[in-house]
């Protein structure tokens, strides 16, 4: 449906919707034409004289006291509306609202205009700070008594004993060691051990004694 915007209200609840049209006489009754959303951000961009294409499912409410055509948009695309420029008189380039979020579709109407609706705390406001205060003043606190330590008791002097002559030690006297004379005649080197003596080869044979009793036998004889 294209049509122009004739007032923005609000409904009980406090949801506000765009009049297209109001009064459209049919037969012997009239209508009103409504564009509504459950989103406040599909229907805020709207003003009375803006242009308005709406796309959707449109239905009859008939009401006790005049029905109503109306529109409910769940997405920024089904609605396009633009201006028309006083100078030229000549239609501005449509646009369409910004798109649903996320969060938007989760809360309901109620949540989302209780949040609107609550007032912001100021960032910048900032309690006054309490001028600087003198420290309380500080009691004179008398110095500590030094106590003097107690005169410790006289010591008994006893009487030192008298010294003993010892008797004196004469150490025996020594001789000088006379130094060792050196002679004329240099020292005889000792001589070499004898070699031993040689081995006795052993004896082969007979006795040579042996060998001689027969002819002394033979002379005898």
């Amino acid at each position: 449906m294209h049509g122009t915007v004739h007032s923005i209200a609000e409904d009980r609840n406090g949801q506000p919707y765009a009049r297209l049209a109001l009064n459209v006489p049919a037969g012997d009754t009239r209508f009103h034409v409504l564009l509504r959303s459950a989103h406040d951000s599909l229907i805020k961009p709207l003003a009375a004289g803006t242009h308005v294409l709406a796309f959707g499912e449109w239905t009859v409410f008939d009401t006790p006291h005049i029905p109503q055509l109306r529109l409910f948009a769940d997405e920024h695309w089904q609605i396009a509306h633009w201006e028309t420029d006083p100078s030229s008189g000549l239609p501005t380039d449509p646009t369409c609202p910004a798109t649903v979020t996320a969060r938007q579709r989760a809360d309901t109407p109620a949540q989302a205009r209780a949040r609107a609706r609550r007032p912001r705390p100021a960032s910048e406001s900032r309690p006054p700070q309490a001028p600087p205060t003198s420290p309380p003043p500080v009691a004179a606190v008398p110095p500590p008594q030094v106590q003097e330590p107690a005169e410790a008791p006289a010591k008994s002097v006893q009487p030192e004993p008298e010294p003993v002559d010892e008797p004196t030690v004469t150490p025996p006297h020594r001789e000088p060691a006379a130094p060792p004379v050196a002679s004329g005649t240099p020292p005889v080197p000792p001589r070499p051990p004898l070699p031993p003596p040689p081995l006795e080869p052993p004896q082969t044979g007979r006795s040579p004694r042996r060998r001689r009793w027969p002819r002394w036998l033979g002379g005898r004889r």
